[in-house]
């Protein structure tokens, strides 16, 4: 008879680093759907696909990501139900898992058939018990029935710890990562400690380089913590994201756009709305307000899709568009690539204050003492923040000539920004601390 302890250790062996648990409903079933909350982190909680607008419904708009889900015995046999994935409902705002007994013969399907009315009025009181295991590629499951002792435990455990509750609907059992605040405090003290640092960065073998490019702060913190750039967007320390922050804006996040001229012909699009500095020099820099049309680049910007007041998505292809004056658009974001982003961002986000120094002709940065402490990074947040601009679109496009070959070179990079001061409106938590400190 399978055990939370059990299930836990055997989906631990299998790669598992964080356990949840999660008492079913009647409702949680084949037919409606295992609900997983309100709370949008579980984008970024679940190792989820890429998330795809999948049109509209009496829900309102839908998004679908596909998930690696794998069902297993008390013997540690696994197999994956193929047709697995989360489906979105911004309008609810409403998560919940379908297809998870597709193409699976070990999936509880019997277990997880609709109840029928008097299955209903007799398991009143009990509830199934299901268990996952969260990998960093796929998850594990397990689904105890009304009678068997995993159901009871697993309902015991939430009554007794809400404390745990966490996305809402499940309880935290086991978590590989529950000290690493401390730990990662316990680091940044190391660093400020060390004092002014010669700004450098690590080679893809890990060699030390020294590196005077004006955005060696962040290369720099980096090296400190023995990370190699890698574009990756995993965690940079444990489960921290890492940033770091001079008294101006931040970077959230770089993503290209998906719709417009710019996707299908950066050249064109360049030529047409970017700043000529020089004849052989195209500069595209020019941050946009919502409504207003800017005259350097003959574009405005839209959020469509959006409702401001509700503070929810009201179209699956909507999204944030720069628009020419018919209408056209030239660069956009859907809502989907904005989903897909944001979800690889980190619930956890670590933003660290520093100053620039030039000490006998090199560059030097030394890290703190102020840093925040980031939790809960909301989507509804973001997506709020970017309607109302206080995250703004902040490029840095380039297209030039090279001289040396004749060729024409690409320089993309479209940042979302956030002033330092603003960054505490996209979390839920957010705490600032003083490195030199001794509290």
């Amino acid at each position: 008879m399978a055990t939370i302890r059990q299930m836990s250790q055997t989906m631990q062996a299998l790669g598992a680093t964080r356990i949840l648990l999660k008492p079913l409903s009647n409702n949680d079933n084949s037919k409606q759907q295992i609900y997983f909350g309100g709370n949008f982190e579980v984008l970024q909680d679940f190792p989820l696909g890429e998330i795809r607008a999948d049109g509209e419904s009496s829900k309102g708009p839908i998004f679908k990501a596909p998930l690696k889900l794998f069902w297993i015995t008390p013997e540690g046999e696994t197999e994956e139900a193929t047709g697995s994935q989360i489906i979105l409902y911004p309008k609810y705002p409403e998560i919940r898992l379908s297809g998870f007994l597709r193409g699976c013969s070990l999936a509880p399907s019997k277990i997880m058939k609709p109840p029928t009315p008097e299955e209903r009025a007799l398991y009143a009181s009990q509830k199934r018990g299901m268990i996952l295991g969260l990998a960093e590629d796929k998850v594990f499951a397990y689904t105890g029935s009304w009678d068997e002792k995993i159901s009871g435990e697993i309902q015991e455990y939430a009554e007794q710890n809400q404390d745990r509750q966490v996305l809402s609907v499940f309880y935290e059992y086991y978590s590989s990562l529950t000290d690493s605040q401390e730990l990662l405090i316990g680091k940044l003290k190391d660093i400020y400690l060390k004092g002014p640092i010669r700004s450098r960065r690590l080679d893809k073998d890990g060699t030390v380089i020294f590196y005077e490019a004006p955005n060696g702060a962040g290369f720099t913190l980096e090296c400190e913590f023995g990370i190699i750039p890698n574009g990756k967007a995993s965690p940079d320390f444990l489960d921290w994201e890492l940033k770091t922050r001079s008294k101006s804006s931040t970077t959230l996040m770089t993503p290209e756009p998906d719709i417009g001229l710019y996707r299908d012909s950066y050249a064109n699009f360049m030529n047409t709305h970017a700043n000529r500095r020089q004849p052989q020099q195209l500069y595209f820099t020019a941050k946009h307000q919502t409504g207003i049309r800017n005259p350097e680049t003959c574009l405005t910007l839209f959020i469509e899709g959006y409702d401001l007041e509700k503070k929810k998505i009201t179209l699956s292809e909507g999204g944030y568009f720069l628009k020419n004056d018919n209408g056209e658009v030239a660069a956009g974001w859907t809502f989907s690539k904005l989903l897909n982003h944001w979800k690889n961002k980190h619930t956890k986000t670590c933003y660290v204050s520093y100053t620039n120094l030039k000490l006998e002709g090199s560059t030097y940065y030394q890290f703190g003492p102020k840093v925040s402490l980031a939790k809960g990074a909301s989507i509804e947040k973001f997506l709020d923040a970017l309607a109302t601009g206080i995250v703004v679109h902040d490029p840095g496009c380039k297209y030039a000539l090279d001289v040396n070959t004749g060729k024409w070179k690409q320089k993309k990079r479209n940042q979302f920004r956030v002033s330092a001061v603003n960054s505490a409106c996209l979390y839920d938590e957010y705490k600032e601390l003083d490195l030199s400190s001794d509290k």
